[in-house]
């Protein structure tokens, strides 16, 4: 599975095989009005040369009556090499809704920029059961066997056994934000991947760090030493699948990552590459 996700495509970066993808998580075009804009084609070649081969998107395909806009966001994404993970995800009573899902899905699959579905951010914190998550992964893999369904986990310890009945996802990804306006907490990650590790297999399998690149009320923005303390106990933990910065413009961001001091440092030279292959 990893050699498929890091090597599908080409790839303008100067990514190996060993580092494992590097992911700008929450890319939002700016047809779908976020708070902030999103990058320009400008900042995404600067992320591409330090090492960015992957852009993860949660409205860039989900939105309604412009698939006009999508289509040029997409072949821009494929100009540049760029792999996108797409979401899909959309509840409707209490439920995934399978046919908002299959709709998405159905329509962009040809697309060669897509490389991934999102299937759900954090299916315990939304209350999704085991049954609901596998009859969508299954939907999914029906309707595009050879694209891999991405589930990003919750740093919780009342996590559901979502695989006793079958496999729900085939990429996972883990967010868990240590540095806060108290400090860093240095026993939130090991113990969030050890509680994830210990309720679910990943025998091959990616598990993909998504590492704290925002600022609001309850977080600082890291520099980037605290960033590279995050990846480097993301690793000795076991989430070694290359490297997510959350988040580029999502989410009500008050900046985008284009804009901070600490993107200046992830682009100079190999910086990116370093956080995201070192373990030391």
């Amino acid at each position: 599975m990893s050699a498929v996700l890091i090597d599908a495509g080409p790839v303008s970066s100067v990514v190996q095989p060993s580092a494992g993808p590097i992911i700008l998580w929450g890319v939002e075009p700016d047809y779908t009005r976020p708070f902030v804009p999103g990058p320009t084609t400008e900042e995404l070649g600067a992320g591409i040369r330090a090492g960015v081969s992957w852009i993860q998107t949660y409205g860039g395909v989900k939105i309604a009556s412009r698939d006009d806009s999508v289509g040029v966001f997409l072949d821009r994404l494929q100009a540049l090499h760029l792999r996108v993970i797409a979401s899909v995800e959309h509840m409707s009573g209490g439920k995934l809704d399978t046919a908002f899902i299959a709709r998405k899905i159905i329509r962009w699959r040809d697309h060669p920029a897509i490389g991934a579905w999102e299937l759900v951010d954090e299916p315990e914190m939304k209350g999704i059961s085991p049954d609901d998550l596998q009859g969508a992964y299954a939907l999914c893999k029906k309707l595009d066997p050879t694209r891999a369904v991405v589930v990003v986990w919750a740093p919780v310890a009342h996590r559901a056994s979502y695989e006793a009945g079958g496999r729900v996802f085939d990429w996972g990804a883990i967010d868990a934000y240590p540095l806060t306006m108290s400090g860093y907490d240095s026993t939130l990650i090991p113990e969030a991947v050890a509680e994830l590790k210990g309720r679910m297999s990943f025998q091959g399998r990616l598990l993909t760090p998504i590492l704290q690149t925002f600022a609001d009320a309850q977080h600082p923005l890291p520099d980037v030493v605290t960033l590279t303390r995050m990846a480097h106990q993301f690793r000795a933990a076991g989430a070694t699948a290359g490297i997510a910065l959350y988040n580029w413009n999502a989410d009500q961001a008050k900046e985008n990552l284009g804009s901070t001091v600490l993107w200046e440092g992830l682009i100079r030279s190999a910086v990116l590459l370093r956080i995201s292959s070192d373990s030391r």
